[in-house]
Parts: C-alpha cells; structure tokens; sequence
C-alpha cells in the first residue's frame, strides 16, 4: 500500500506515509538505501522537513544535523497507530558542496533491518540527461503519500540545472541552489502536500534522480540524489527478486 495508509504497511513501500511521533504532518518514503560503510545498516531517505522538528530546523542553517527522534508509519495524519519503524541519524538543509548543491534530506534507518539479497542501483549521470536537445522532453516518475504515481517534464535553462527556490518550514526560510525543476505534464499535478521526500526516477530506465521537497509556480523542486548519497555515504538498492 501507499499514500494514505490506514495500517503499517509489510513491507514498506516507496511512497508510503510517514510522520514524527506527537505531530500531525505527512510525508513521503523515498529511495531505499543501505550504509557503504556498514552494508547492514539499512532504512530510506525522505525530506529533512518531514524528519526534524522545527528546533532542528533552524539549527540546520549553521551545520548538518545527528538527529536522533523516530519516524512513524502511518503519519498521525493518516492513522493514530504510531508504529514506530526508524530512527534520524542524519539531516541536511542547506547548500553543500563545491557547487553549492542545495540538499533537503533526512536518513532513516530501520530499527529491526531484514536480511536479503539486495542489489545496488544505478543512479542519473549527466549522460542520460539530453538537455542539448530541445526537441527531447526527459519524463520523470515519482510516488507520493498524497498524489500517487505521476509524471512530469524535467527542466533546465542550461545544461545544468541552476534553480533557485526561496522556500519557508514553519517560519524558517532557506534557499536551495542547484535543484532539478519538474514541471506538471498530461494536466495532473506532479507533486502535492505530503509528498515531501517522494523518489524521483528518470521514467525511461527508472534510474534515481532525486528526492522532491518543494512545490511552486506549476513545478517540483528535486534536490540531486548524487550529492545526498555522497553526503550520507549510502548507496541505492532493491530486493533481488
């Protein structure tokens, strides 16, 4: 199941709805990920303004953050169970980087992790991305708690992405460099509330292209899953089923 989940979902699904024990809001499961570093520790990346509390937003402005609160499955939006599944173990929402990257993402990881053959997923390089060809629209997917599955049109004035959003948490502002731009397609939105942290794939090939976090002026603000993963020092897999 996905979106709206009335029950603890098994497994967890991309999509799913998750939220911060004792706070009614929503978001979304995002990529699922395992440690390069501790193969198994596992859990999934979402935004950082559906993982930390507003303190934790603030401070996030001055420095990454260690978090260390639970996330729940269903969100107390959509369910009163409030099953604990994860815990924060980092956070980021700010600019990173040489290129000042803007980054929204938190990673959960799993209390109670299962074992499995998992493979690693590639992710988007700038090769599969043909923004030298006006002619080319590049379609992207994403699941969300709120909006489902949805396509949408991948944007760039260059070859780079260079957006700059302005975007307020609960009264806290901050702005986000380098982000991909979505625009909606086929007359549905792409990205609505509560979808914070959906993945983002690149619909030809299903290759990850990035969390979305933001949603303004008939578009989606995705921050780049090359920069989170090298932050958090984790790497993208699925079941091998």
């Amino acid at each position: 199941m996905f979106g709206h989940c009335q029950s603890s979902c098994t497994p967890l699904k991309k999509g799913c709805s998750i939220g911060i024990p004792g706070v009614k809001s929503s978001g979304s499961v995002g990529f699922f990920v395992r440690s390069t570093v501790s193969p198994s520790e596992k859990g999934f990346l979402t935004a950082a303004h559906v993982a930390l509390r507003k303190d934790d937003m603030k401070r996030s402005n001055d420095g990454n953050l260690d978090g260390t609160h639970h996330i729940i499955h269903p969100s107390l939006e959509d369910s009163d169970i409030n099953t604990i599944i994860g815990t924060v173990r980092r956070g980021v929402c700010k600019n990173i980087g040489p290129e000042e990257t803007g980054i929204d993402a938190a990673l959960v990881t799993f209390d109670n992790p299962t074992s499995g053959d998992e493979i690693d997923v590639p992710i988007v390089t700038d090769q599969d991305l043909p923004f030298h060809d006006k002619n080319i629209d590049i379609l992207v997917t994403k699941r969300g708690r709120t909006s489902g599955d949805t396509t949408g049109i991948l944007k760039s004035a260059s070859h780079y992405p260079c957006i700059v959003p302005r975007t307020q948490y609960q009264g806290v502002y901050f702005n986000f460099r380098s982000c991909y731009f979505i625009e909606d397609y086929g007359g549905k939105q792409f990205f609505e509330g509560g979808d914070s942290g959906s993945a983002v794939f690149l619909k030809n090939g299903d290759k990850p292209l990035g969390i979305g976090f933001a949603y303004d002026l008939g578009g989606t603000y995705v921050c780049r899953i090359s920069e989170i993963l090298r932050e958090f020092n984790v790497t993208i897999y699925k079941e091998n089923v």
